[in-house]
């Protein structure tokens, strides 16, 4: 879980990077389903003026490249990571996050 965070935070290329990445270190998964993963940082790298969602979220491909969903990341209100969200366009909901390698 948090190889995916890394993507998503560095993908988003913003002033708020470099806390994101600092966080991302340090978040611990607390519960919920795959598709919509509450989180903690245990840490004190509070961001200044970030919007609720991380811009930038990734697609995951599946095994032929063909685009079968996305990760998300959202901020709580005191602007730290608070969850992974995996959207998805199959007619199944996934059961497991998918490998850092599919997220692009």
């Amino acid at each position: 879980m948090r190889s995916l965070v890394h993507p998503v935070v560095e993908h988003a290329r913003s002033s708020a990077t470099e806390p994101l990445l600092t966080q991302a270190g340090k978040v611990t998964y607390l519960d919920d389903f795959v598709t919509m993963m509450r989180l903690r940082v245990e840490s004190d790298a509070a961001l200044q003026g970030v919007r609720s969602l991380v811009p930038g979220g990734r697609h995951g491909d599946d095994i032929d490249g063909s685009v079968a969903g996305g990760v998300l990341l959202w901020l709580d209100a005191r602007e730290f990571i608070d969850v992974l969200e995996y959207w998805w366009v199959t007619h199944e909901q996934p059961t497991e996050l998918p490998d850092v390698g599919q997220v692009r």
